[in-house]
């Protein structure tokens, strides 16, 4: 009990100091406070202000139990700032004083590491500890300020605390060979997102293109130490099973999944890019709201709710995700939930026979939940994110979960699989613009929860001005990573 009582007294000063560096405007509204006791005794304690006026609005902040600050941010989606902007001098005066202000050492502490700016609307300082004349990932701290001066950002990591110190130092020659002997140049077709790519090419539609792969994760400066071998992805395509030609129903896609137009309501609408998401709720489902913890929140948020995913200029629906908890009378085996969610898939994609097999699975259902794997196929050239997984209440007869493919199957199977670039010349082109350099990474492993820090040697593309993602196969441009 009077462990209780210090605890809530803890919190309450922790939440008093919160607000005091977050200088809480009157228009907030607390929505988040989430106390949290880690492994060896630390303890944090989160707090999240929402704009009761502009609801995407919000003003987040964390401390460890001794009340040091670990991370704020403010988000800010209508700017509330005069149009004065400041000097680079000026921004890095403030951004350094407000971390003094917190952890008076860490300038000292840590070298800066780059300093970046971001939606050309704030400038990024990154601070990080350098061992062996490297920077260490994920330490330091990074602060945001805006060019009018508000700080919006700052996260404190501190220093490391497991560094494993190489022996001794592979020869970069060297590391550069075990890549080069074991590159692959992998021919896949895959969705050249613009939000994820660079180049002209990234036009949102499925290529042909090659990708680079080595075996190895990566290559430890160390030679003494074995390299981590990468997870084969592909499935074995004479496993795959054709689907019944048609499925017959006159279900449409709302009963399939359960949505009552009549009885659910939409209570959020979310723009996510190139797709948007909507949450619907039954009226007489309100959550409890009493409860302020992240668990809290994220129940609030989910319980009892249906959400979908569209694409926004087509409306075919990308994913289905629901929480509904009651449960039906159904007791549906795995051969009446297959052929609903053939159903379900044939609602979406007419042709669906022509485009996708089945992944066999020999799991069984989980908690009256059916899944079923389906892959996109086309000429036997693996097609990168183009599988279908959908889910099926056994007790209601509903799918409870489906994710759709990333690529459209109607313009796959438009697709010439014939590449203009051969594999050997795709592989010339990417060894004129590979390097590799030293870099520090966090390696963790069941035994090491915590991580520690390990020396490797990993890719780098000096002649380019981001990492290479793809070759097209067909034009033979670089398609480079944003």
């Amino acid at each position: 009990m009077l462990k209780e009582k210090l605890k809530e007294k803890l919190k309450e000063k922790l939440k008093e100091k919160a607000e005091q560096i977050a200088k809480i405007p009157r228009e907030y509204e607390l929505e988040i406070e989430d106390y949290v006791e880690k492994k060896k005794g630390e303890e944090r304690v989160l707090f999240a202000w929402k704009n009761t006026i502009n609801k995407n609005e919000e003003i987040s902040i964390e401390l460890d139990g001794s009340g040091s600050l670990t991370f704020f941010s403010k988000n800010l989606k209508v700017e509330h700032h005069h149009d004065d902007v400041l000097t680079d001098v000026q921004l890095k005066e403030i951004a350094l004083q407000f971390v003094n202000n917190h952890y008076p050492d860490a300038i000292q502490m840590f070298k800066m590491n780059k300093r970046e700016l971001i939606n050309d609307k704030r400038i990024r300082l990154t601070y990080t500890q350098y061992e062996l004349n490297l920077p260490l990932p994920n330490t330091g701290f990074y602060i945001d300020v805006t060019k009018q001066g508000e700080i919006v950002n700052f996260k404190y990591y501190g220093r490391a605390q497991n560094i494993s110190f190489p022996n001794e130092i592979m020869t970069k020659e060297k590391a550069l060979d075990i890549f080069l002997n074991e590159l692959n140049m992998n021919l896949l077709i895959t969705n050249l997102s613009s939000e994820i790519y660079e180049n002209e090419n990234a036009d949102n539609l499925p290529h042909l293109v090659f990708e680079p792969n080595f075996p190895l994760v990566n290559v430890p400066a160390d030679p003494k130490r074995d390299g981590l071998l990468r997870e084969n992805e592909e499935i074995n395509e004479s496993g795959l099973e054709a689907l019944p030609s048609r499925v017959e129903g006159q279900t449409n896609i709302e009963e399939l999944i359960g949505l009552n137009f009549n009885i659910f309501k939409k209570i959020r609408e979310t723009d996510l890019g190139s797709t948007i998401g909507t949450v619907w709720r039954m009226e007489v489902d309100e959550p409890d709201d009493s409860d302020r913890s992240i668990l809290g929140f994220y129940q609030k948020r989910n319980e009892n709710t249906i959400k979908l995913i569209k694409d926004k200029n087509s409306g075919e629906i990308k994913g289905v995700f629901s929480f509904m908890e009651k449960q039906g009378a159904l007791k549906l085996n795995q051969e009446e939930c297959f052929e609903i969610a053939v159903q379900f898939l044939f609602k979406i994609f007419p042709k669906a026979d022509s485009y996708f097999q089945l992944v066999p699975s020999k799991t069984e259902s989980k908690d009256s939940r059916a899944s079923f794997h389906f892959q996109m196929n086309h000429q036997e050239v693996p097609i990168r994110f183009g599988n279908v997984v959908v889910t099926v209440n056994q007790t209601k007869g509903t799918v409870d979960h489906y994710m759709g493919p990333d690529v459209d199957p109607q313009k796959v199977i438009m697709l010439n699989t014939q590449p203009s670039v051969s594999e050997l010349k795709a592989k010339e082109m990417f060894k004129e613009h590979f390097d590799v350099e030293l870099q520090w990474t966090k390696e963790y492993n069941q035994e090491n929860v915590e991580g520690t820090y390990q020396m490797e040697y990993k890719p780098i593309y000096p002649l380019l001005i981001k990492e290479l993602a793809f070759i097209e196969a067909q034009s033979g441009e670089f398609i480079l990573k944003k």
